[in-house]
């Protein structure tokens, strides 16, 4: 998994996007989050950014069962 993150990241930070995090849970199961600084940031990198994410199905490293996409607005950070 940290293979394939190392190598998108160049192709990620180019749309514009602040951060976009990976976790795991002790289920195996996945949870992706990705901020961006605005809507139209937003729209203009998700088919890229779901591209790149793609691969982690493709090449085993997650199970595409649990993908689950929303959207949403962070409250608060701390």
């Amino acid at each position: 998994m940290i293979a394939i993150a190392d190598e998108i990241r160049e192709s990620v930070s180019a749309l514009g996007t602040d951060s976009i995090e990976m976790a795991t849970g002790e289920d195996d199961t996945g949870t992706v989050i990705a901020r961006y600084p605005d809507k139209a940031s937003t729209e203009a990198a998700t088919e890229t950014a779901m591209s790149a994410l793609k691969r982690f199905f493709e090449e085993g490293a997650s199970d595409p069962s649990t993908l689950e996409q929303w959207t949403g607005e962070v409250t608060y950070t701390f």
